[in-house]
């Protein structure tokens, strides 16, 4: 939904603002997913570890483990 209300270019943009504003909001565990998704190789390992750190139970918590295992 982000997207399609502002775009790819700012879809980044408008997670990081609403995790800084709402760290543990009700869409935290997926915008965090959705920056880990985007970021580049190198940081996508340790985006996708610290999600789990965060959100432990999360709904993206397959993901970010296999993306642990690729490691």
């Amino acid at each position: 939904m982000t997207r399609q209300l502002h775009g790819r270019a700012r879809e980044a943009a408008v997670w990081e603002e609403y995790l800084r504003r709402f760290p543990r909001g009700r869409y935290a565990d997926d915008a965090r997913a959705g920056l880990c998704r985007r970021a580049d190789d190198a940081d996508a390992s340790e985006c996708w570890r610290r999600y789990l750190e965060a959100f432990p139970r999360g709904t993206h918590r397959a993901e970010a483990e296999r993306s642990s295992e690729r490691e």
